[in-house]
């Protein structure tokens, strides 16, 4: 209940010599017959009654017997004011709003008015004594007095202060085991845990101090992860603490429980070095393990006097569970950040340089291919110009392998920039077909594309450099592996409801020997192909389905393949552009 408090009480048997006229008037209603001959209507009204008070609120009457719940088996002595047997921190009592409301008529309740007097006998322990009090005027009582029934309800409100202190518990654990739920850094979860835990006064007396250790990943001992309250000298002591920065397989064993020491000298070395730190008082230290493993220790730094319960203590327990599983997941996390980040950096500065070696070599190529290209125009006979056409065609070959690899290089270290201009998806294809179409014919294989007519005339902004190189690929690679039927390409357009924008999916189908099921997730990768044999019949790099990949997906698009073995392939690669007309 607001407003209550521990106190212990002393009843005063001394008054005051203004305490003492009061006293005597009240001896007075008692000595004159006054109060004995209420007693019946008394008694009547209120079957209870423990005490009657005066107009000023003081005992004029008690019973003969022990008043246990004012004094155990002291007096409760004539004349002293009912305030008296009050604590001193009850917010709950306003002798004056009260007599004015009983002077009205008005019977005045409060439910549970916090007492100064310990009960006697097996009861004394307790400090805390909450009573139901009622105040009801006196029929036909001149001068004006009350009856004062007492009940004792101190057994209901501990239950209602532990079901509350349950509630409290269980919203506090909600609210941390959230936060360690939030999508942020670890760092910043264990923060705001810290922040919050070290705030909360069951634990810490509200120092807003504390410090989070744990497992580093790049370090075999425990780190600083987050502190609040503490400056920066004090947590530059507790980074050099040998207990903390021993190697973990070095260290002794953590203990499997909250810790709670009051006072800081008491603290075992090296912790006991900073007793001396006007931060410090008590420590609440909480173990954070995942298994058998510890993963870090919270260390709450709390204020004289600050007294954990068992209920704390347990939630603190879970609430360490919690986050040693949270920090052992976010390791695993950040041991594969790092070492992706390596790969990562590795794979780039591979492409890199694959990238500048390959755009070297072509300087020397264009000029090899330059002078056979002169020498054609030449005067040459048979046999010379059968060697300078195979020597021209070499070099072109070896030059598309080159700018094959300088594709792949860029892509793969981010060097590569689109340029989006208005094209027509009819012009790309007949032109994609027409590249291929020689070798087709040579092979006796039909090919040919088609496109929905109402969007043959219909201009898009993409990069048509780049979608004419996937397309030759992709109908570069049918034609070489089919050796009998036909090969088309085709386009379906859907529009995008609400934009400008039209879904694209191109489609390249072949009657080819197809792909065997265990090798279509290998189609893409680069230098691979379908198996050895075919390989050394078709030739090439195995990059050309590589580089579509990069180029589609940096286009923001998806590829993919649809293959039996002997009934062909489709090879499918679908984006999503915006209309430039």
């Amino acid at each position: 209940m607001p407003g209550f408090a521990d106190g212990n009480i002393e009843v005063v048997p001394r008054m005051s010599e203004s305490e003492a006229q009061a006293g005597g008037r009240s001896q007075a209603m008692a000595d004159d017959g006054i109060v004995e001959a209420m007693l019946p209507s008394v008694m009547r009204q209120v079957s209870s009654t423990l005490l009657l008070l005066d107009a000023e609120l003081r005992v004029c009457w008690r019973p003969s017997e022990t008043l246990e719940l004012l004094g155990g088996d002291r007096p409760c002595l004539l004349g002293a004011s009912f305030s008296e047997y009050l604590h001193p921190e009850t917010d709950n009592w306003d002798p004056e709003y009260f007599v004015s409301l009983i002077q009205q008529g008005r019977r005045m309740t409060e439910n549970a008015l916090l007492l100064r007097a310990p009960r006697s006998g097996e009861r004394d322990a307790r400090t805390k004594i909450w009573a139901s009090v009622s105040l009801t005027p006196l029929e036909g009582c001149e001068p004006l007095a009350f009856a004062v029934q007492l009940s004792d309800v101190t057994d209901e409100v501990l239950r209602s202060y532990e079901a509350q202190d349950f509630r409290e518990l269980q919203e506090t654990r909600s609210r941390m085991l959230g936060m360690l739920a939030q999508p942020l850094t670890l760092n910043e979860r264990l923060d705001d845990i810290l922040r919050y835990v070290s705030s909360l006064s069951e634990v810490t007396g509200g120092t807003r101090k504390g410090v989070f250790v744990t497992r580093d990943s790049s370090q075999p001992c425990l780190v600083s992860r987050a502190s609040v309250g503490i400056s920066t000298s004090l947590l530059e002591r507790l980074k050099g603490l040998a207990r903390l920065t021993l190697p973990l397989e070095e260290r002794p064993a953590e203990p499997r429980e909250v810790q709670c020491l009051y006072e800081v000298p008491e603290l075992s070395e090296p912790l006991g070095m900073l007793s001396q730190s006007p931060e410090v008082y008590g420590l609440v230290s909480v173990p954070c393990f995942s298994g058998e493993e510890l993963m870090g220790i919270l260390y709450l730094f709390s204020v004289p006097g600050t007294l954990i319960d068992l209920s704390t203590s347990e939630m603190l327990w879970s609430l360490g569970e919690s986050c040693g599983l949270a920090i052992a997941k976010d390791l695993v996390r950040e041991e594969w950040q790092h070492a992706q980040a390596a790969s990562e950096s590795q794979s780039q500065l591979k492409a890199q340089f694959l990238a500048n070696v390959t755009h070297e070599l072509r300087t020397p190529l264009n000029g090899i291919l330059g002078v056979a290209s002169l020498l054609e125009t030449t005067d040459l006979d048979e046999e010379q110009r059968e060697l300078v056409t195979t020597f021209a065609r070499s070099g072109r070959s070896l030059l598309t392998i080159v700018d094959q690899i300088l594709d792949l290089g860029r892509f793969e270290a981010k060097g590569v920039t689109l340029v989006y201009e208005p094209f027509t998806v009819a012009k790309l294809l007949e032109e994609a077909v027409d590249i291929l179409q020689p070798e087709a014919q040579g092979k006796g294989l039909f090919l040919d594309w088609s496109l929905d007519p109402r969007w043959s005339e219909r201009s898009f902004l993409g990069d048509e450099e780049r979608l004419r190189q996937v397309l030759i690929n992709l109908l570069g690679n049918a034609v070489k592996f089919t050796e009998e039927g036909e090969v088309s390409v085709y386009v379906h357009a859907r529009p995008v409801i609400g934009t400008r924008e039209v879904l694209l999916e191109f489609c390249i189908e072949d009657t080819g020997p197809g792909i065997p099921p265990e090798k279509l997730g290998e189609v893409f990768e680069s230098f691979v192909q379908l198996d050895g044999s075919s390989t050394r019949k078709a030739g090439g790099t195995g990059l050309g389905l590589a580089i579509s990949k990069s180029i589609v997906e940096e286009m923001g698009g998806k590829i993919w393949v649809e293959s039996e073995q002997g009934e062909g392939s489709r090879f499918s690669f679908a984006l999503q552009l915006s209309l430039a007309d």
